[in-house]
């Protein structure tokens, strides 16, 4: 039901179930017959679910999610990564933090089965909750939804742009023209953090709807590309700052200003989460990891 729920079509979610189309179709009808109403309506060219059906299918992701979690409560006996932990990662963090990570989880945990995923804040958030996911590496301040949360550490988000246009020591958040911001797109939490340390020095609404017209990356690739060129300036982690990605940069400067956005990198589960020997081994190591 959930692989239905997923894909919208019945090949692909046998496929994901490693049955044949036909048992597959045999199932879902099973299924429905067993409870007693339609779950899906299917034509030839679509298949959609019922509002029964979508209710059905939510049931059903939690209690696969909570038969999940008495697996690897009998298997992992405290010991971490018995069983494969799944994390997602936002992507204003994976690309600055996966070597060391993974360096240091060779080195603790040899034997360690993780899956990794880059997602960005909400879709990291959902998959969580429905289970596909077991822990989420994100950037706080976010709505988490009663979800728990274990903050790491703080740190600020620093100036970035081409050298010919860094701005003057001591200059606050309030001396920048906004109308020179560059942004992420919708979704990503950095924008987000950003946008709320615009807010904080009230700006007009004029010079913030400026800021939110102007051209906006889809990647921090892509966002540094546009500072190396002169287009504007923008924030960055300040994890971001030694890693080889700004290296192919060398044109670029970074600073700190006054009144900065920052983050608190937090890991975030599930509050009935099992798997408190991998909580902590996780936290131990992103802990070693923080800036001095």
């Amino acid at each position: 039901m959930v692989a239905l729920a997923d894909h919208l079509h019945f090949g692909k979610a046998a496929e994901a179930c490693f049955v044949s189309q036909s048992t597959f179709s045999v199932g879902i009808g099973e299924l429905e017959k067993t409870l007693g109403l339609r779950i899906i309506e299917r034509d030839n060219k679509k298949v959609r679910l019922t509002a029964l059906g979508h209710s059905v299918a939510d049931k059903a992701r939690v209690i696969l999610r909570d038969a999940g979690e008495i697996v690897r409560l009998s298997s992992q006996q405290n010991t971490p990564f018995a069983s494969p932990l799944r994390l997602a990662i936002i992507p204003s963090i994976l690309p600055f933090i996966l070597s060391p990570l993974m360096r240091q989880l060779a080195s603790s945990v040899p034997n360690a089965q993780l899956n990794l995923s880059e997602l960005q804040s909400e879709a990291a958030i959902v998959a969580l909750e429905q289970g596909r996911v077991d822990m989420v590496l994100m950037a706080l301040p976010y709505a988490i939804k009663g979800l728990q949360a274990y903050t790491v550490y703080s740190e600020p988000l620093c100036w970035i742009g081409h050298q010919d246009q860094q701005p003057p020591a001591h200059t606050s958040m309030a001396d920048l023209d906004y109308a020179q911001l560059i942004l992420l797109e919708e979704g990503h939490c950095l924008r987000d953090h950003t946008l709320t340390a615009c807010a904080a020095v009230q700006r007009t609404g004029q010079e913030q709807q400026a800021s939110s017209e102007r051209i906006q990356a889809s990647s921090l690739l892509t966002l540094l590309e546009l500072v190396d060129n002169k287009f504007g300036y923008s924030f960055i982690p300040q994890m971001a700052l030694q890693s080889p990605l700004l290296k192919a940069f060398p044109q670029l400067a970074s600073c700190h200003v006054g009144n900065a956005p920052s983050r608190q990198i937090a890991l975030v589960m599930r509050k009935g989460n099992t798997q408190q020997a991998e909580r902590e081994t996780l936290l131990a190591m992103l802990h070693a990891m923080a800036p001095s």
